[in-house]
């Protein structure tokens, strides 16, 4: 409460901000400490402030910034940090550094969608093993007595939507691997020192994401798809007991693209690429970020998270250097913009780290209970 509080602390601010050494304020969210769930305010000092600066603070209200690591605990990922950092770079009219980030994004982007291609083209021709092997035991099934009707009806029902979205996908990777070497050529040889450059490779990267986004959905439905018609094979209609289950080593295929690994087991190919595909898309969205924001590459105030004030503002509020007091509230985001696959992420990992608590407790309360017993 030092930032805002009266008395004394009103005081002290005061000759603070008269000295004009405080320069940035960064207003922090809850449970980025592990012993604390209040959220914490950053003060930077600067003795050495230019004279144009000397009685501006800047205010960067950073308390929707953050990460998800645990249900209790936050932080800053890398990028978080950066693009924090660069608007006390634009603020400061340090311009080139923040252009460096961009050109950075940029780069990243590019390249993480290069590195996708050799992955892919591997999943997409063991996915193409695993779903010709799926049709010869389906057909195999016309040739067999005594199955249980429901079972093969859902089998058949998954086949078929397993070949509907094997057909697509297999579309989708011709059209992204195209797309990916026709900006990786065109990267190549791109000037990317000037923002006017740099908002025009962000463009023509767009159709990239959007491309590898749309593949990442086929593939999640190929998935699903496959480990349906595996597991209403192997649980209800014997498969294994079939001579068209032997035509390949299944269970290689299986654990490399649709098991989810243990704890201690070797990553298999579908969590890398299920990995690899958010990179892109991720980079794309950090360099949208910031120059949506500033789109000139210079300095603006930012509703509801930077602003440049000066000191008879502050004044005007009681000396007080609480951001949230001078940026405003932040604009609602446009859902077309909202990453839902990563939110449905972090609510998985949140719902996981509930069921191990749950587990824990229960563990808890049966032995305190065989305890009294006892």
């Amino acid at each position: 409460s030092a930032s805002d509080a009266g008395g004394d602390d009103k005081t002290i601010r005061q000759k603070l901000v008269e000295s004009g050494h405080v320069d940035v304020m960064v207003a922090i969210g809850t449970n980025f400490f592990y012993t604390r769930t209040l959220p914490c305010m950053l003060w930077f000092f600067d003795k050495g402030k230019p004279k144009e600066r000397l009685d501006r603070v800047l205010m960067i209200d950073a308390r929707s910034i953050h990460r998800k690591v645990t249900r209790n605990i936050n932080d800053f990922s890398p990028e978080q940090l950066q693009n924090i950092a660069s608007i006390v770079w634009l603020h400061r009219g340090e311009t080139d550094r923040y252009l460096a980030l961009i050109h950075d994004y940029l780069t990243q982007a590019n390249e993480s969608a290069v590195a996708l291609k050799e992955p892919l083209a591997r999943f997409v021709e063991s996915m193409g093993d695993f779903v010709q092997h799926m049709e010869t035991f389906g057909k195999s099934l016309s040739e067999r007595n005594g199955e249980d009707e429901e079972a093969v009806s859902d089998f058949r029902n998954g086949l078929s939507e397993l070949a509907e979205s094997w057909k697509l996908l297999q579309y989708e990777h011709t059209a992204t691997t195209k797309a990916i070497d026709t900006h990786a050529k065109w990267f190549g040889s791109a000037k990317l020192e000037t923002n006017k450059q740099q908002h025009a490779a962000h463009d023509r990267f767009e159709p990239v994401s959007t491309q590898v986004r749309s593949l990442r959905k086929l593939a999640d439905r190929v998935i699903k798809a496959a480990s349906t018609c595996h597991d209403v094979a192997t649980k209800k209609l014997a498969s294994t007991k079939s001579d068209a289950w032997k035509t390949i080593d299944l269970r290689n295929l299986h654990k490399d693209l649709i098991r989810t690994p243990k704890d201690g087991d070797e990553e298999n190919l579908r969590v890398m690429l299920l990995d690899l595909f958010k990179q892109p898309p991720y980079f794309q969205r950090q360099t949208h970020s910031m120059q949506s924001k500033f789109p000139e590459g210079k300095y603006t105030d930012v509703e509801g998270l930077c602003k440049s004030v000066d000191r008879a503002a502050i004044e005007g509020n009681d000396w007080s250097l609480t951001p949230s007091r001078y940026v405003g509230i932040a604009a609602i985001e446009n859902e077309d913009d909202f990453d839902f696959e990563s939110r449905i992420e972090e609510i998985q990992q949140e719902l996981q780290i509930l069921n191990e608590e749950a587990v824990g407790l229960a563990s808890g309360i049966d032995e305190s209970l065989t305890d009294l017993i006892a």
